[in-house]
């Protein structure tokens, strides 16, 4: 599979990414936009600068390595990941510049929703009616389960 850019929502906005074709993400807009269209057009756009466009090697605080391309003095993309090392960043970017000229927008989008964040425990009630706990026959059973294999519950 080719590289790709990925237009997604998150919190109103639209912004995209770029995903290699190992469906692992590259690069990250860093830049938000009121419409998928206008996102989509910003990818392609980065795409045909990513050549010979700046990227700037930034060393964190935390001696961590992240890359960031500017366009007319502006952040436009940035890595995804920070790197331990600055070979690491290097390669990174050459990934990136190789990838971006080459990507096409996919065109269906990536919208996030929002999730509950209560696990199963959390929400379960027990056979008699409290909450579970940890040693819980409720707790013993989905341990059991999600083990696949018969044994002791905890205690």
């Amino acid at each position: 599979m080719t590289p790709r850019y990925q237009c997604l929502v998150t919190q109103g906005a639209w912004t995209w990414r770029l995903l290699c074709s190992n469906h692992r993400e590259l690069a990250r807009a860093l830049v938000r936009f009121p419409t998928q269209e206008l996102a989509a057009a910003d990818a392609r756009s980065t795409g045909q600068l990513a050549r010979a466009a700046a990227i700037d090697i930034l060393l964190e605080a935390d001696t961590s390595w992240r890359w960031v391309m500017e366009v007319d003095g502006e952040p436009r993309v940035g890595s995804v990941v920070r790197y331990a090392r600055r070979p690491e960043c290097l390669r990174a970017i050459t990934r990136f510049r190789d990838s971006a000229p080459v990507a096409v927008v996919m065109a269906t989008p990536l919208i996030r929703r929002a999730r509950s964040g209560r696990s199963l425990r959390a929400t379960a009630e027990a056979p008699d009616g409290s909450p579970p706990g940890p040693r819980s026959d409720l707790y013993r059973d989905l341990r059991l389960d999600v083990r696949g294999r018969a044994g002791r519950g905890p205690g």
